[in-house]
């Protein structure tokens, strides 16, 4: 809940050279740097350890955010519904666009690592 917060210190330590907010700004990014580190090592001991219970955990939750992240929304009074897009407009143009892309990258990604690795499958 300190979004905002933090990136109005961000702002005040590179235009106004607010100490205080350095010092702030300076702490949360080592906070974070912290997190990240941590929680690679414990990524990395959770797939050594139980790589399938692991991968399934990671699946189930980006399958729970999609209903955050889904961009067609329907209005039932107060409550928000999940809907499919109505028209073939420009916002429905862009998800597309973004998730072709998304496809495409992990793909891609996916093709450098194995050919990285030495991994390549043979297929005849």
């Amino acid at each position: 809940g300190l979004y905002h917060y933090v990136t109005f210190l961000l702002r005040q330590a590179l235009f106004n050279q607010d100490p205080d907010a350095v010092l702030v700004v300076l702490a949360v990014v080592t906070a974070i740097l912290a997190g990240l580190l941590t929680f690679s090592r414990v990524m990395r001991w959770l797939f050594q350890r139980a790589p399938d219970h692991t991968l399934a955990a990671l699946v189930g939750l980006m399958l729970g955010s999609l209903a955050k992240l889904w961009p067609f929304v329907a209005y039932e009074g107060t409550r928000e519904r999940l809907a499919l897009p109505n028209a073939f407009d420009g916002v429905t143009i862009s998800v597309l666009i973004a998730f072709f892309f998304g496809v495409a990258l992990v793909t891609g990604m996916e093709r450098a690592g194995t050919k990285a690795s030495g991994h390549e499958s043979k297929t005849v």
